[in-house]
């Protein structure tokens, strides 16, 4: 049991890296579910097609976290700054899996 649910066992090729996962998807073994920033140089070559044109949501996010006594210090700033601009400019291309909480 996992979660209270009944598991099947896992059958065929795991990988733990993305890389691997889409060369292995890449020589036809199977199907990869990726982050589409990583593989969008083999999207473009044709290496890779989208198996569903539908973006996906996922339960892990990532937090930037600082000490309270350095909020104001200025590579710290800068880089806060780059990284809303960038979300929010992914935000703005209709990427719903963005969104900005207030800093």
């Amino acid at each position: 049991m996992m979660h209270g649910a009944l598991a099947e066992p896992l059958h065929g090729m795991l990988f733990d890296q993305f890389a691997m996962a889409a060369q292995a998807a890449i020589s036809g073994l199977g199907l990869a579910l990726l982050p589409e920033f990583l593989i969008q140089g083999e999207i473009a070559r044709g290496d890779l097609v989208k198996a569903l044109d539908m973006p996906m949501q996922s339960t892990e996010r990532y937090y930037l976290a600082w000490p309270a006594n350095r909020s104001a210090y200025p590579p710290l700033v800068a880089f806060r700054e780059w990284i809303v601009q960038e979300a929010q400019a992914e935000r703005a291309d209709g990427e719903n899996s963005v969104v900005r909480l207030p800093l």
